[in-house]
C-alpha cells in the first residue's frame, strides 16, 4: 500500500459520507464527549462533518430518543448500545453500603438528580478525583454509573440525571476473550490507521 492509498483509505474510514445522527453514532460506536468549548465541544466537532445538517448541541438534544449511553471507553463519551453491552457484561459487583442505598433509591424514584438524594442521604462531602469536594451520594451515583448499574437518562442544565441501567440481553454470552477482541477492534476502528505501539 502506498502512502497516497493509505491517506485515501484513512479519509474514507473517518468520513464515509454524511448520514443521520443515529446512523453515524452506531457506525462509529463511540463519540468522545468534552464540555470544553474552545473551539467547540469534541462531540460537536466529530459529528459536524459526519451528520447531515448537524448543529451544535444536536447530540444532547436528541440523546433521550437515541439508543445510546453516556459511558467510558478510552475517555468519556457516547456509546452505541452494542458497545455498552460489551463494556458491561453481567457480573457480581460488591457494593458498599452507601452504593446499595443509592441504587435502591434510584430504582424507587425511577430517575434521580443528585439533589434528589440529599433529603434521604444528607449532604456529607468527600474528596473527589479532581482534588475538590463532592457529595458522597453524588460520588456513589458516579461509581454506580461507571460500573454499569445506572445510566444517564438525561441532563438537567448540564447535570446528569440517573436512572437504572437497561438490561444487557447479551450478558450470558460475555466471554472475556471475545469481549476483549471486539473492544480492541472497536478502538482500532476509531483510530485507524495507527501504529501498533500507539494501540498498545
Amino acid at each position: 500500500m502506498t502512502l497516497a492509498e493509505l491517506r485515501r483509505w484513512a479519509v474514507h474510514l473517518a468520513f464515509p459520507g454524511p448520514s443521520s445522527l443515529a446512523d453515524s453514532i452506531h457506525a462509529q460506536g463511540f463519540i468522545q464527549a468534552d464540555p470544553i468549548r474552545s473551539p467547540a465541544r469534541a462531540q460537536d466537532l466529530i459529528l459536524r462533518h459526519r451528520v447531515e445538517s448537524y448543529r451544535s448541541g444536536d447530540l444532547e438534544a436528541h440523546y433521550p430518543s437515541l439508543d445510546i449511553e453516556e459511558d467510558f471507553l478510552y475517555c468519556y463519551g457516547f456509546a452505541s448500545r452494542d458497545l455498552w453491552n460489551l463494556l458491561h457484561p453481567k457480573r457480581n459487583i460488591r457494593l458498599k453500603a452507601l452504593q446499595k442505598r443509592v441504587l435502591s433509591l434510584v430504582e424507587r424514584l425511577g430517575e434521580a438528580h443528585p439533589a434528589d438524594l440529599e433529603p434521604h442521604l444528607g449532604s456529607r462531602r468527600t474528596l473527589n478525583a479532581w482534588g475538590g469536594y463532592s457529595k458522597e451520594s453524588t460520588r456513589a451515583l458516579e461509581s454506580l454509573h461507571h460500573q454499569g448499574l445506572l445510566r444517564v437518562a438525561r441532563r438537567d442544565k448540564g447535570i446528569r440525571v440517573y436512572a437504572p441501567a437497561r438490561p444487557n440481553p447479551n450478558a450470558k454470552d460475555s466471554r472475556p476473550q471475545e469481549r476483549r477482541r471486539r473492544l480492541v477492534l472497536q478502538i482500532v476502528g476509531l483510530f485507524a490507521p495507527l501504529p501498533e505501539k500507539s494501540l498498545s
